[in-house]
């Protein structure tokens, strides 16, 4: 992606190279987010989505390479800076010990206690954020009586009440039916925040995500727009399968994938 002087990214990626012992995992990755925009990562599994999430919000330091977050290194900020600045959502597992919705989102405020902490303010921002997700009823249930999809929405309402910069979901729609899948993306796409999203469902990115970047082996084998992006022939070498390119009553590109004879 070329820098743009009139919008310039909210966070960036230069020449990403990272390996686990002798296996290469991420190779000269450059990527980079606008404000509002909203950008799938996709790729077979082993590609290097989760581990350049990780690399992105400072988890995992890379071999080489940089992440700047408004042109400056991520790493330079203390923990509770980029707690402030980058809110992530990831798989869990619901193991977590019984807790309501509301103490689930109001968790996010964490980043922001000190010396003046505003419990009231907290409760407040929490609110709107539920709201925010269409989660607001919900706000007294035990988190252990959701489904996936409601939980799914109380962890977003969570994250934006850090009150972010850039959002960061890992596989969001994940065990989610298509209902949730398309409710939750939607709500995604309406925040008009920097983020960016590891999705599976190359339908789901199309119709979605403003830029698609696409990894294999590590590397970005293509990035732009989804009609860029994505493109049957080479989705079929990608992911080994037969690939058609179809078109929605909107005109969004969709994909039927089918079992790929070798014979």
């Amino acid at each position: 992606m070329s820098p743009d002087p009139e919008h310039p990214a909210v966070l960036s990626a230069r020449g990403i190279h990272h390996s686990f012992a002798s296996a290469r995992v991420l190779d000269g990755v450059d990527l980079a987010v606008r404000r509002g925009e909203v950008v799938g990562l996709v790729g077979p599994n082993g590609s290097g989505k989760t581990t350049l999430l990780r690399v992105l919000t400072a988890a995992l330091r890379p071999a080489s390479g940089e992440v700047l977050l408004h042109g400056r290194p991520v790493r330079s900020f203390s923990g509770r800076e980029r707690a402030r600045r980058l809110a992530v959502v990831v798989q869990e597992n619901g193991g977590e010990l019984p807790m309501t919705v509301a103490d689930v989102v109001l968790l996010g405020r964490a980043p922001h206690r000190g010396l003046r902490h505003r419990p009231g303010r907290d409760r407040e921002i929490a609110r709107r954020a539920l709201e925010q997700v269409g989660a607001l009823a919900l706000a007294r249930r035990d988190m252990a009586t959701l489904s996936g999809g409601e939980r799914q929405r109380v962890l977003i309402a969570r994250a934006l009440t850090q009150q972010p910069e850039m959002l960061l979901l890992d596989e969001p729609t994940n065990h989610l039916d298509v209902g949730y899948q398309h409710e939750v993306l939607h709500i995604v796409r309406q925040l008009g925040l920097a983020t960016i999203v590891v999705l599976h469902d190359l339908n789901l990115a199309a119709r979605y995500c403003d830029r698609v970047a696409v990894l294999h082996d590590g590397r970005l084998l293509a990035e732009g727009t989804p009609a860029e992006a994505l493109r049957a022939p080479q989705l079929q070498e990608v992911y080994g399968v037969g690939a058609e390119e179809r078109r929605a009553d909107d005109g969004t590109a969709q994909f039927l994938f089918h079992h790929r004879s070798t014979t």
